[in-house]
């Protein structure tokens, strides 16, 4: 329950409820809490501007083809790996194709990812908590699915450092200069990781 604006309590009490003296502050109607949680969002003003940023990158996915000036495979010849112009804003790749409208139609890509991947973990919690089991064997089902998914991507991280070293070692018969920066870089990620 939440304490309502003064005006509202002003009014309780001219229609002859209890005095704030009496009977302490006068509680009204409880708001619904997405309503506080909105209140709340909205005075955040950094909140508020990512949340005007991710629904500009929703517009502009959902209206690529009226606002990307190329088609996603469209090539423009002789404008291979130019920088950004007034006819491509963010340049041409290798092939000419206009990077600014390749970028708008991969957030429709994005957003299709992202809104899946919520729906999966939305139907798997769920599942999840629909389930009849007791608690101490789904609590104990839960924690290890979750320590394997933790262990994840410690894993990957380890072949990616293998392949870095590889990579190394071919380079041995490189420059001096080619191998040291590998090394730099196979020292970095032991250090980081």
């Amino acid at each position: 329950m939440t304490l309502t604006d003064q005006s509202v309590a002003e009014a309780a009490a001219d229609e002859g409820g209890p005095s704030e003296a009496t009977a302490g502050p006068i509680l009204g109607e409880a708001r619904p809490l997405r309503v506080d949680v909105w209140r709340r969002f909205r005075r955040n003003k950094l909140a508020m501007v990512g949340l005007g940023f991710i629904v500009l990158l929703a517009l502009l996915a959902i209206f690529a083809p009226l606002v990307a000036p190329y088609g996603i495979t469209e090539r423009t010849s002789g404008a291979f790996r130019q920088g950004p112009s007034a006819d491509h804003w963010f340049g041409t790749d290798g092939i000419g194709r206009d990077v600014f409208s390749r970028v708008i139609y991969g957030a429709r890509v994005s957003l299709r990812i992202g809104i899946l991947a919520t729906l999966i973990s939305l139907t798997i919690g769920l599942v999840l908590g629909a389930q009849s089991l007791p608690e101490a064997e789904q609590d104990d089902a839960l924690r290890r699915a979750g320590a394997l998914l933790d262990e994840y991507p410690a894993a990957a991280l380890l072949d990616y450092e293998k392949q870095l070293h590889a990579l190394a070692v071919q380079a041995q018969a490189c420059s001096g200069l080619l191998r040291n920066s590998f090394e730099v870089k196979i020292e970095e990620l032991r250090t980081r990781y």
